[in-house]
């Protein structure tokens, strides 16, 4: 878990919040990622790549701002248990289709 909670406070970083590793937003972060890794049976790194990913996307392609933090509650949202690594990569192409 520790590597989950750096992971998390890496990400509120690159959406551009500097916060201390232990705040109410980094935990955030860290709640969804472990969230979304056992909903899609993979590991919290995969999501992260993945909706780090998507953000430049958005921004280098289509010059949309979307936080990453955004990104992840919708999915968390949206996906239902018991989907898979591919289910999530799917998940992030669409919201590139939808948020360009």
């Amino acid at each position: 878990m520790l590597l989950g909670i750096f992971i998390g406070y890496k990400l509120c970083v690159i959406d551009g919040d500097y916060e201390k590793e232990d705040s109410v937003k980094v935990r955030q972060y860290n709640y969804l990622l472990e969230s979304l890794a056992q909903r899609c049976s993979c590991e919290e790194i995969n999501i992260a790549d993945m909706s780090v990913a998507t953000q430049k996307i958005l921004r280098e392609k289509y010059g949309k701002e979307v936080k990453i933090i955004t990104l992840l509650e919708a999915a968390n949202e949206d996906l239902a248990y018991g989907c898979s690594k591919d289910d999530f990569a799917k998940y992030m192409m669409l919201a590139i289709q939808f948020l360009k």
